[in-house]
């Protein structure tokens, strides 16, 4: 897992931005938009910034109305065809110190389904399905964390659905973006690498 320093979200701009520095070069990235009721994907610089002690402060983006920055090299530029509308609850967990035994839907759209299953030991795992094919999808390792679906739809634009999730790691949270258009045989989606940001 790398860290980069692409932010998870946009984070926003804060009114005492004066008192702070840009840090390191801008990194580029694609900003995930909804204008006119249409999603776009739009070319973007990320820039950090530090405080007086030099600790990172916040990440801006050269697009003022992103929802999301994805620094996946995989991504194009362009009106995104079709996006699919998340459940009411897109987070899964399992409390080690309470574990439970559990099945949640994140998403579902037809047979398009993404469901994540508690067990006993406080452990969870994601499961998608979708024309006969199920695969697992990378969870957040150890058990405590959490994985959370931020976006569904056809980011790829192959006629099928990617999807961005996002879990925490100790002392912080990474974003990553799955893909179908390089999944290959058997599988529906390719997740590229995740990117990280500490707290």
């Amino acid at each position: 897992m790398k860290r980069l320093l692409p932010a998870l979200l946009l984070l926003p701009l804060c009114a005492a931005a004066t008192e702070k520095l840009p840090s390191g070069e801008p990194v580029p990235a694609m900003a995930l938009v909804q204008r006119d009721g249409a999603w776009l994907l739009l070319p973007t610089q990320l820039q950090s910034y530090v405080d007086e002690l030099g600790a990172l402060a916040e990440i801006r983006s050269s697009v003022a109305d992103a929802q999301l920055n994805l620094a996946d090299t995989r991504l194009r530029a362009g009106a995104i065809p079709s996006v699919l509308p998340l459940d009411t609850e897109t987070t899964c967990y399992n409390d080690p110190y309470e574990p439970k035994v559990f099945q949640q839907t994140l998403l579902q759209a037809g047979d398009y389904r993404l469901d994540c299953h508690g067990d006993q030991e406080g452990r969870y795992n994601l499961l998608l399905s979708s024309a006969g094919l199920t695969q697992i999808l990378p969870a957040n390792e150890p058990a405590n964390g959490s994985w959370q679906l931020l976006w569904a739809g056809d980011l790829d634009r192959d006629g099928k659905p990617d999807l961005i999730g996002q879990f925490s790691v100790e002392g912080g949270y990474c974003m990553q973006v799955m893909l179908s258009a390089d999944a290959g045989p058997e599988r529906l989606l390719a997740p590229g690498e995740p990117d990280c940001l500490s707290d």
